[in-house]
């Protein structure tokens, strides 16, 4: 073993931590197999320098553990919280400890990321550390996760004027100033704030120049307007390349002010926004897609990825994510279809949709009021039946069933290829090739279309829940019996 270069063997030592490189328990064991690793782990401070403290073990080894990383940038993470798999929460005596270690000059001043996540009244012991108004000059990443209801003692204060990214979830921070500052690029925020949200909105967006990833999910109080709060003439997050917003901030009234503000600017990249609802696509969304939309250019591209989110990009590369957060609901697929097509040309631009066969009967319905006419590709996932069981306006009893109608057709008038793939959560378990051949003719017989300037549509089945080992079916066994515009694609043919 004292042949391997140092430089592999640690490279080596690294990936043996692949799943937790944190994992300081790992890292002792490995350090202890042969006097030759040991003297190369010692040699390579960096191999230590990403430390959990989870447990009673954690806490123990943690001083050898920064001992041996001297001179290295640390990563440190806590988890105080109640797992399943931990028995107990680290004791008191054992938190002021690490918490002692951490605050020593020697490791503070090297701190570059720190993650700490806690429940209930865990935090408390961190209010040396956290709390107390030290610097962390070479701090450049800072996430504190709490949970809901969590927030107690530490009121986060803190100087750290290399910070780059920062994630707060349900913690109390006494003094913005320090945290807010103009080289923020990236900021996750989920902290209840009341009136002082609005406040700390239009601040991080008139001082974070080069801020480039912003999430926000801090309920925005209606009563008070954006506008009211920002002193500043010029334009807002310059630099901003993606945007989530969660349910509760009032998506419509963010993105308002941002598009107001941005105006003279490049649409924003990557815009995620949460919806109470999309069954019905009624005042609201007519309200936000607006203000969703602005700026994006022909939209080529929709995707459906599950019951709750709705993804749209444009000619640009620009994407729109919409997410349904009220688990009860789904997409009206037809009723914003045609929205779409009626405010947005989606009808005569659209060229790609990726949809599940769950989806069937809602573009179905809504491609026979308005079909896609640039449409010329189509990925459809196995994911469900393609019956139906109600259509719009009708209720029916908690007692009573309603019946399983029969699926209706596909128009899509230009496709020249058609991908079909198993469902990514029923991979593993694949149906019979007769199954598969008779699902993929069924989808076959639903949809009408015209051939492209070749003549065919190909039709490309690799993915489609084949037994492993299983070759595919001939052209003549899938297609036997339908119209000569349909045909296998050279991949599927070649294997």
């Amino acid at each position: 073993m004292t042949q391997i270069p140092s430089e592999l063997l640690i490279y080596v030592l690294n990936l043996a931590c692949a799943e937790d490189i944190y994992d300081i328990v790992q890292k002792f064991r490995l350090a202890q197999v042969y006097v030759y690793w040991r003297a190369v782990a010692l040699d390579h401070p960096t191999f230590w320098a990403r430390i959990r403290i989870k447990t009673s073990k954690d806490a123990i080894l943690l001083p050898s553990a920064l001992a041996h990383s001297v001179g290295a940038t640390l990563d440190v993470e806590i988890i105080w919280k109640h797992c399943s798999h931990l028995a107990t929460i680290l004791p008191d005596a054992e938190q002021h400890a690490v918490v002692a270690a951490l605050l020593a000059p020697a490791q503070r001043l090297r701190l570059g990321r720190f993650c700490f996540q806690y429940s209930y009244a865990m935090q408390g012991s961190l209010i040396p550390l956290l709390g107390a108004g030290l610097d962390f000059p070479a701090l450049t990443n800072l996430e504190i996760q709490g949970v809901y209801g969590a927030q107690g003692s530490l009121q986060l204060r803190l100087g750290a004027s290399s910070v780059r990214n920062l994630a707060l979830s349900h913690v109390n921070v006494a003094s913005w100033d320090t945290l807010i500052i103009p080289s923020l690029k990236r900021l996750y925020m989920k902290t209840p704030l009341g009136r002082e949200t609005v406040w700390l909105l239009t601040t991080i967006l008139s001082r974070c120049t080069v801020l480039r990833e912003l999430e926000w999910n801090n309920p925005t109080p209606t009563h008070v307007p954006l506008d009211v709060l920002v002193q500043h003439s010029g334009s807002l997050a310059r630099q901003l390349h993606i945007l989530r917003l969660g349910v509760d901030v009032g998506p419509y009234d963010v993105l308002r002010f941002i598009n107001l503000h941005r105006a003279p600017l490049d649409p924003i990249h990557d815009i995620t926004v949460g919806v109470w609802t999309g069954h019905q696509i009624g005042g609201e969304m007519l309200q936000l897609l607006p203000e969703v939309l602005r700026g994006t250019s022909s939209l080529l591209d929709l995707r459906v990825d599950t019951d709750e989110t709705i993804v749209i990009r444009d000619e640009s590369g620009r994407i729109r994510r919409m997410v349904i957060w009220n688990p009860n609901h789904a997409w009206g697929i037809s009723e914003l279809w045609v929205t779409l097509a009626t405010h947005y040309a989606v009808d005569k631009s659209l060229q790609s949709l990726r949809m599940r066969t769950l989806d069937w009967a809602g573009f179905t319905d809504g491609f026979s009021k308005r079909s896609p006419i640039s449409l010329t590709v189509g990925h459809i996932s196995l994911c469900g039946d393609l019956e139906y069981d109600t259509i719009k306006d009708e209720t029916w009893g908690s007692d009573t069933r309603p019946p399983s109608r029969p699926p209706g057709i596909l128009n899509i008038p230009s496709l020249g290829r058609l991908v079909l793939s198993l469902d990514g959560d029923t991979v593993g378990n694949p149906e019979s090739i007769v199954s598969v051949i008779n699902r993929v003719r069924k989808i076959l017989q639903l949809i009408d279309c015209d051939s492209d300037a070749s003549g065919r549509v190909e039709v490309c089945i690799a993915d489609a829940g084949l037994p492993r080992g299983e070759e595919l079916p001939t052209r003549e066994t899938l297609l036997h019996g339908f119209s000569g515009k349909w045909d296998l694609c050279p991949h599927c043919i070649g294997s």
